[in-house]
């Protein structure tokens, strides 16, 4: 990293490898700096696609939804402020055509299911194993999935 350049910065504005052809644009949403930074540079470094924004809590994610559209958030669903579930309803509200793939330790069946029919396109288990090949390749066939407008009516808000 040259001088006066943080880690962040570096993160949230390099794309190294096209998957596909298709570099999505990510907010990362996570109240852990540890977790952000292992899903920006898996998401970044791995897997080739381009952080536009980080936020620490659903008040934060929300705004930058707004200011960003991204092409794919990363949400958690325990935070301050404003959970991972009313963010992601938010989020939907402004653009019923978001996608949000949740990446959570709250992991019982029925946060799975009500996170899934809120409109979530996917559900990653806390903790990541970014060191484990097999992790990177699972992840990103979520990313790719949830990515894939074919399994979504263009504009109808449902979700597969």
């Amino acid at each position: 990293m040259g001088q006066g350049q943080t880690e962040a910065a570096v993160c949230s504005g390099w794309a190294f490898l096209e998957i596909g052809g298709n570099v999505a644009r990510v907010l990362v949403v996570d109240d852990s700096l540890l977790i952000r930074k292992q899903l920006c540079r898996v998401l970044t470094y791995s897997l080739g696609h381009e952080v536009v924004g980080e936020a620490k809590d659903g008040e934060e994610a929300v705004a930058l939804y707004q200011q960003q559209r991204p092409d794919l958030v990363t949400l958690d669903l325990s935070m301050p402020k404003k959970i991972g579930m009313v963010a992601l309803a938010e989020i939907l509200a402004l653009d019923p055509d978001a996608r949000v793939v949740v990446v959570s330790a709250v992991v019982d069946a029925h946060s799975v299911s009500q996170a899934l029919e809120a409109g979530a396109r996917g559900f990653v288990h806390k903790p990541l194993r970014t060191q484990d090949g097999s992790f990177v390749d699972r992840f990103g066939r979520k990313l790719a999935d949830a990515l894939d407008d074919s399994s979504v009516p263009a504009g109808s808000g449902e979700r597969p």
